[in-house]
């Protein structure tokens, strides 16, 4: 039994190239960038989902006050809201912004229709949140609620 040579030389080894290293870099780098704005679409998305989530609860509660209450004189009310959708005092520096339109639903009816209106002012640019919710409460007149 003879002894074995075992060659050492790096005659034979290969190892990546510069440029197989930087095809890879650079396909990693794009794989990334595509992963990152789906993160940053998604983040947005999630966003808008909670904005309108939260724009279609204070509509049901504005028109549920309504509907619980008294008679509301027939007009347009504003409620703005700030980034956090707290209540504000005014338009200035509100994020959100909500109309409320009462009117009877047809002349001398005692049928009102309420509708409501959010929209977003973030950005500096105003985008509507939710188009319209629209309810109808039959609101007695005076003599008939003296029964």
């Amino acid at each position: 039994m003879g002894l074995r040579v075992i060659d050492i030389s790096t005659k034979n080894k290969r190892g990546f190239t510069l440029l197989e290293v930087i095809i890879s870099i650079a396909t990693l780098s794009l794989i990334s960038l595509f992963i990152l704005q789906m993160f940053m679409a998604s983040s947005d998305l999630n966003n808008r989902a909670k904005n309108t989530d939260a724009a279609l609860t204070k509509a049901i509660t504005e028109i549920e006050k309504i509907k619980g209450g008294q008679r509301p004189a027939p007009g347009t009310t504003f409620v703005y809201y700030d980034e956090k959708w707290l209540p504000t005092n005014g338009s200035g520096g509100a994020a959100f912004v909500q109309e409320i339109f009462v009117s009877p639903d047809s002349a001398g009816s005692l049928l009102y229709v309420i509708n409501s209106k959010v929209w977003d002012y973030g950005g500096g640019e105003k985008t509507l949140l939710l188009s319209e919710l629209q309810a109808k409460k039959y609101f007695p007149n005076e003599t008939e609620a003296a029964r």
